[in-house]
């Protein structure tokens, strides 16, 4: 629940911004993406602690699959706008 609720607060701050600034319609992909990202960043946290205390190869490769899904979630969100 730690790695969840940062990014569920940021989702809610976030779309509620957009919906002030762009309207009712900011809602939906406010809240796509931003669940996305908050998805995206608790798969990453939790492939790390799993691989905290064990070989650095293990490490490495889940700091690796935390930073290709950070880079998917840049190319979505890239694909979305253009």
């Amino acid at each position: 629940m730690r790695l969840l609720a940062p990014g569920v607060v940021l989702t809610a701050v976030v779309t509620a911004l957009l919906v002030l600034g762009f309207g009712p319609p900011a809602l939906i992909p406010g809240l796509v993406f931003g669940g996305l990202a908050t998805l995206i960043q608790f798969v990453a946290g939790v492939a790390l602690r799993r691989a905290v205390g064990k070989p650095f190869e293990q490490l490495l490769k889940a700091w690796g699959v935390g930073m290709g899904l950070r880079v998917l979630g840049m190319f979505l969100f890239l694909g979305a706008v253009l």
